[in-house]
Parts: C-alpha cells; sequence; structure tokens
C-alpha cells in the first residue's frame, strides 16, 4: 500500500488542476481512494458506499497500472484490466446553496459509472469525450457527499469498436485503465452556457462567438463578449447585446465582433487572444465561458495549405502516442509545452497523430509553440471500422463530434 501511496503522490504533484474558466469549480483531482475489483463484485457489496473499506489510494487523473495496480505480465511491470473503484468524500460549498451541482469528468478509459451518496447517477463509454452528471437532487450544499466511480477497462466490442495508438496496440496489445482526465464540481446558476466557440476571421479581424444556452434563462437578459490579448490582457474589443437580440433561431445565443489590426496566429509568431463570453441579468453575471483562440485562416489551393494567406510548407512527423511512464497521455500543460518546444527547436511545423487525440493541455502547448496539430479517431485500421455495427458505429459518430467540440477553438 505505501508503494501506491507513493507513486501516487508523486502523480498529484504532475498533474495540473482542473479548471471550468468563468465558473465556480472544485477541482477533484489528486488522491481518491482506490479498490480493484476483479471478481466484479462491488456493485453487490455496495463499495459505493462510505461504510465500505478501500485500503488503497490512487492519483487522478492517471493509469492505474502505471501507478502499481496489478500483476506482471512478459510486456508491464504492472498490469490490470477490468473494474476498478475511485471513491472520494467532498464537501459541497456552502456558497452553492440553490445551485445547480454537476459532476464533470473529463476522460476515462474505457467505461464509468458513477454513485453520489450511494444513488446511481448513470453510466458512460467513450473515453474521448467528457461527461457530466447532476447531483443536485440527492447532495446539500454545506454538507459532505461520498462521490463512487467505477472504471472498467475491459474492451466491449459490442457498444465500442475505438482502437487506436492511446490503447497501446500493435506489438503490445495492452489495456490500461483509469480515470484519466480531470475531475471537478461545478456550481452552476439557473442557467449556464456550453459548447463555446469562436470563429475569428483573420482577412478583416471578424469574429463571431456562439454558445448554446441551458437550463432557465428567463432572468438573463444579455450577452457580454470581450476580446482581449492573451499575453498582455490588454483589452482588443467587447461588445454588449440584449439577450433578445443574441438569441438566435435555435435557441443559441450568438455575437460578433471585430477586431482592429489582428495579430495573426504562425508558426514563428503564434499570438492568442482569449475570448470571455458571459450571460448576463443586469449587473450580475449567470455564467462565463472563457477559451484561448488564434487568428488563423488555413485554406487549400491546388496542391498547396495557405496560412493566412501566405504558401505553407507543413514541416510534419508522426506521433503514436508513447508515453512509457504514464501509459496514459498526462493531463499536464508543462509536459507538453515541452515535448512541442523540442519539435520545434529541431525544425518541425506539423504533427500527425496516428488514431489518437491527445488531452486539451496537449493543445494549449501547440498554440503556444506555433504546432499545427492533424489528430485521428480511434479507428486504426480497416478492421476496427467494418467491426463496428449498429451501437459501436454510433459512438465512432459521437466521440468524432465530442472531440471536435471540445477542441475546435485551438488554432
Amino acid at each position: 500500500m505505501r508503494m501506491h501511496v507513493r507513486r501516487a503522490a508523486a502523480i498529484a504533484a504532475l498533474v495540473a488542476a482542473g479548471a471550468a474558466a468563468g465558473r465556480d469549480a472544485v477541482s477533484l483531482d489528486g488522491i481518491w481512494d482506490f479498490a480493484l475489483d476483479p471478481e466484479d463484485a462491488g456493485e453487490r457489496a455496495e463499495w459505493f458506499s462510505s461504510a465500505a473499506p478501500f485500503v488503497h489510494t490512487i492519483a487522478v487523473p492517471g493509469a492505474w497500472d502505471a501507478q502499481g495496480f496489478g500483476a506482471e505480465t512478459d510486456k508491464l511491470r504492472h498490469n490490470f484490466v477490468g473494474a476498478a473503484w475511485y471513491r472520494r468524500n467532498v464537501e459541497i460549498p456552502a456558497a452553492w446553496t440553490g445551485r445547480r451541482i454537476v459532476l464533470c469528468v473529463d476522460a476515462v478509459h474505457r467505461s464509468a459509472r458513477a454513485w453520489v451518496n450511494g444513488k446511481p447517477l448513470g453510466e458512460h463509454t467513450g473515453y474521448l469525450s467528457p461527461w457530466e452528471l447532476d447531483l443536485t437532487p440527492h447532495v446539500e450544499a454545506g454538507a459532505a457527499a461520498c462521490i463512487a466511480i467505477r472504471v472498467d477497462s475491459r474492451q466491449n466490442w459490442e457498444v465500442d469498436c475505438l482502437t487506436g495508438c492511446l490503447d497501446i496496440i500493435d506489438a503490445m496489445f495492452t489495456s490500461w485503465g483509469g480515470i484519466w482526465g480531470h475531475v471537478r464540481l461545478e456550481g452552476r446558476n439557473e442557467a449556464w452556457l456550453e459548447a463555446f466557440v469562436v470563429r475569428p476571421r483573420f482577412s478583416d479581424g471578424a469574429i463571431t462567438a456562439r454558445a448554446a444556452l441551458r437550463g432557465d434563462a428567463s432572468h438573463a437578459d444579455g450577452v457580454h463578449l470581450q476580446i482581449v490579448e492573451h499575453a498582455t490582457g490588454a483589452r482588443a474589443a467587447e461588445k454588449m447585446l440584449p439577450l433578445t437580440e443574441a438569441l438566435t433561431s435555435d435557441g443559441e445565443v450568438e455575437i460578433r465582433c471585430a477586431v482592429a489590426a489582428p495579430q495573426p496566429w504562425l508558426p514563428e509568431t503564434p499570438r492568442l487572444y482569449t475570448a470571455r463570453l458571459a450571460l448576463r441579468h443586469g449587473a450580475s453575471v449567470l455564467d462565463e465561458r472563457s477559451t484561448r483562440f488564434g487568428f488563423r485562416d488555413i485554406e487549400i489551393r491546388g496542391p498547396h495549405f495557405y496560412l493566412n494567406g501566405s504558401k505553407i510548407f507543413l514541416r510534419g512527423y508522426g506521433d503514436d502516442c508513447v508515453y512509457p511512464e504514464t501509459m496514459a497521455p498526462p493531463s499536464d500543460t508543462d509536459v507538453y509545452r515541452r515535448r512541442r518546444a523540442f519539435a520545434r527547436r529541431l525544425g518541425f511545423t506539423f504533427v500527425r497523430h496516428h488514431s489518437h487525440f491527445l488531452p486539451p493541455e496537449y493543445y494549449d502547448a501547440a498554440d503556444e509553440t506555433g504546432m499545427l496539430v492533424s489528430p485521428e479517431l480511434p479507428i486504426a485500421y480497416l478492421e476496427y471500422y467494418t467491426r463496428a455495427k449498429g451501437p459501436a458505429l454510433e459512438l465512432y459518430a459521437r466521440e468524432w463530434a465530442a472531440a471536435i467540440t471540445r477542441l475546435r477553438n485551438h488554432p
């Protein structure tokens, strides 16, 4: 057990805290109670209860195999394929009285079920997509809550044919498991914004910001878009609209503005801006979303790529998602900053990711260091696509859409 605690603590020191920009949130990254469930006995024994004894701890995010759990195989020092349980007691902030309280999990490998205070919340399949669960009916602000998540690393081919380099295929063909993304609680007001997307156009500095409106928006009366230069914080543009003018026919909010003399995002000078979109009720902010973006237009003319109107040659290489120390790609921007900076020093401006997506922190580092990225859905070879039928084929489509929605603001 001491070995597991030491490794968990070391990995916890490397992970970046989960954050929900512009919204009250409590990070649940760090140390959780943990138990392997090789006999699938946990649900019958009610391991989702705080009374069930767990003798181990583990760091989130991270793969359990890389933290010393499982038996030695001919390929790995530790490997366990099956179900395992994460559990943590958390204090719901008293200031969240009257708010919607949501559990947000950025990524699990491969599927999961969750409980709070012994009540089942739901389940999720698909290791690219973040997922969230509403805790509001089962918890109280200012009181403790017991959150339990059962993760299963076994692949159910009937519903999940996702297979790519992140799954450690080819010579290794090694399954791994764990919560490999950030976990947090969010305290949301009666109305909130989702799927925030910024569409910048370098040619004239035009920006279109759009977001889905959720919850009870009857008290919302306006939206406020602010654009700032990321490096300096200097305000580049700002616009406010009454909600009635910002609402689209499909119930989303949309607001447009322009930045005078926009600075282009280029591999040599990767200039970034931050967009903040606030949903307001008078002087009060009901919710705010924030994202970075760059002014970069990409087009194809004949056989050539053009970036912001100028021809660009993509000096690229391939990445097969090799992380021998952590198995799961880290959710740590600094790790990727070092990797991307090294690639840029070698002269690369482009990378193709064979059959895998990485966490958002990777794309943050690519934005900052001027790398163009081509990620791929986890369909390593044709045999995996043809194997997918019915629900498994539908999962491909859902995961593809989720990955695009999550990452589309990255230049």
